[in-house]
């Protein structure tokens, strides 16, 4: 049984990732807690190509979009990780039950 959905990286990709997957387990029985991961912030150049509006400027991603799916998706659990996955934390945010969706980009 799955406990928890993992998106690592929230810019090009994971930001919208997000937001499907939120929409799809809000209307499912399945799993309803989605953990974002990202240490970065948003900047101006991330408005083209991100999910983001420009409030969000200087915000954590991880931060930033759980606050707006928050918003949306109130029956889920949404958990920000506001840092970037290392050797020291990634037994805790990855465990045996979770589903990782990796969305690292590098424009």
């Amino acid at each position: 049984m799955i406990e928890k959905i993992v998106v690592i990286g929230l810019g090009g990709i994971g930001s919208f990732l997000a937001l499907v997957l939120c929409r799809y387990l809000n209307f499912t029985n399945h799993c309803k807690k989605i953990a974002l991961e990202d240490g970065d912030r948003y900047g101006r150049e991330n408005f083209v190509r991100q999910n983001i509006s420009a409030l969000e400027e200087t915000k954590n991603k991880a931060e930033a979009q759980a606050v707006y799916l928050k918003s949306l998706f109130n029956t889920l659990t949404i958990v920000p990780i506001p840092e970037f996955v290392t050797e020291k934390n990634v037994a805790e945010i990855i465990t045996d039950k979770s589903v990782i969706f990796l969305a690292v980009d590098s424009h």
